[in-house]
């Protein structure tokens, strides 16, 4: 795959539209505005016409090195950070014709024979069916991988255990989890630069397994008292509280993987029917829910008085420029952990209250009340029953009530 160069002027004419389109902020096309002016000044005295990567990097390597200037992210200026995001959104935009970023880039510019691999990677990732959240986030952490071969000047066909031992050695005091994380995405890697003769069969040895895992803790349920005092600490008056407050109360009433609230387009909602038929992200099965009036009430306030003016079909986008969709990569833990805080409610030091949490209250409350397991797995959307039966761990007080009494037993032995 070989990504021609693109004309300057037209890119970086389309480079303005985008920010338009995704409506961001006066200050930040000020700021954005400068830095391409700046790259079109040294293309014009390089007598470079087409933009490509290397442009970019030439650029960025004559004006803003970093090289011995800066111990962290944090002791860069402002100046460099701008001509970094320049930069970065250019090579977005020159790659994608679009901005996939929604932050400034904190990541340096590859090679544009590495960001090509990184392209097909990530193709390769999806053709052999993984979900598209996971080819993300291993892309992403390949980057970093590759990033580490290019401070080091490794060829990828020239890989030791070394280079790999190395690169893992920066994640050594991460969680088991994390750093599984990252040896799956060298595997699969691995496997993605065999298939495609890139390198030998041997650099699969050189990768560790994985971390043996333990069981995974008990799922954290809300009590009603915290979820009423978490919804309370919304603000409802300005648009994100509006967004926010429709989001819980959907993981709330209805259950809803977070990857389906933020994927809910216009045409999923039945309002004649007063119910949400969507095909889920994770088990690509079709499901439909009912939804009772004040998640219905929630989401009209949020889309008559909240949400920004764009074309987009998602019910929930970005309140930030670029105007967009929430990324599949995106936990939203940061939601609930901002209104937890505000609500004042306590955590233990093992809880698990992230979004997920509530689609675990939703179905706990539903066991309590008496539902068949039948019935919550398929309001729940799930395959099978066995994805069920976390949720009756959960439920210790039901289980107290039905335990036998040992002295009994022993009596009546």
């Amino acid at each position: 795959m070989k990504i021609e160069d693109k004309p300057l002027n037209e890119l970086v004419s389309a480079f303005f539209e985008e920010l338009r389109r995704c409506q961001y902020p006066v200050s930040n096309i000020s700021c954005l505005s400068a830095k391409i002016s700046e790259i079109e000044a040294f293309a014009l005295t390089q007598g470079i016409e087409n933009y490509n990567i290397e442009t970019g990097q030439k650029f960025l390597s004559m004006f803003y090195p970093m090289t011995g200037r800066f111990s962290s992210w944090k002791d860069i200026d402002a100046q460099t950070r701008n001509a970094y995001w320049a930069v970065g959104l250019l090579n977005d935009l020159f790659l994608h014709g679009y901005f996939t970023m929604t932050k400034k880039a904190r990541i340096l510019p590859l090679p544009e024979k590495d960001e090509v691999l990184l392209l097909n990677f990530q193709k390769f990732q999806l053709e052999k069916g993984f979900a598209e959240i996971s080819a993300k986030r291993t892309t992403g952490s390949i980057r970093s991988f590759l990033t580490y071969l290019n401070s080091h000047k490794v060829k990828i066909a020239e890989i030791s255990e070394d280079d790999i031992i190395g690169y893992l050695s920066a994640y050594i005091d991460k969680s088991k989890p994390y750093i599984n994380t990252i040896i799956l995405a060298l595997k699969r890697f691995s496997d993605f630069l065999v298939c495609n003769e890139i390198v030998r069969n041997e650099i699969a040895a050189y990768i560790p397994p994985l971390n043996k895992m333990v069981s995974p803790r008990v799922p954290s349920v809300w009590s009603d008292t915290e979820i009423k005092k978490m919804l309370e600490s919304i603000d409802r008056g300005n648009p994100m509280g509006k967004r926010d407050y429709a989001i819980l109360i959907m993981a709330i009433k209805l259950g809803l993987r977070c990857s389906d609230i933020k994927n809910l387009q216009f045409h999923d909602i039945d309002w004649d029917r007063k119910c949400i038929n969507i095909t889920q992200r994770k088990t690509q099965k079709p499901l439909s829910i009912p939804f009772s009036d004040d998640v219905g009430w929630a989401v009209i306030d949020y889309l008559k008085n909240g949400r920004p003016q764009t074309e987009l079909p998602y019910l929930f986008v970005t309140h930030t420029a670029p105007i967009k969709p929430f990324s599949a990569t995106t936990s939203l833990y940061g939601m609930i952990s901002r209104y937890r805080t505000i609500a004042g409610i306590d955590l233990h030091e093992n809880s698990r209250r992230g979004m997920h949490s509530l689609r675990h209250t939703f179905a706990t409350n539903l066991l309590r009340n008496e539902i068949p397991l039948e019935t919550i797995a398929e309001m729940l959307g799930h395959v099978g029953m066995s994805s069920v039966d976390v949720y009756l761990s959960v439920e210790t007080e039901e289980l107290r009530s039905i335990a036998l009494d040992p002295e009994e037993v022993f009596h009546h032995g």
